[in-house]
């Protein structure tokens, strides 16, 4: 009646409805924040570097 995609979908927004696809919108946040927060790290050490020579 739905086809092959059809059933596909259905079978997504079960999961989605009991909670299963969560994991998958979480880690890409983490991993933006663990970017951002090596980013900060190595601006401040470059700081303190540059301090250090100066």
């Amino acid at each position: 009646m739905f086809g092959r995609y059809g059933i596909h979908y259905l079978t997504k927004e079960r999961d989605i409805i009991a909670g299963r696809y969560q994991r998958r919108q979480v880690g890409p946040q983490f991993r933006e924040v663990l970017v951002a927060t090596g980013l900060v790290l190595v601006a401040l050490l470059g700081l303190i570097a540059a301090r250090l020579v100066a």
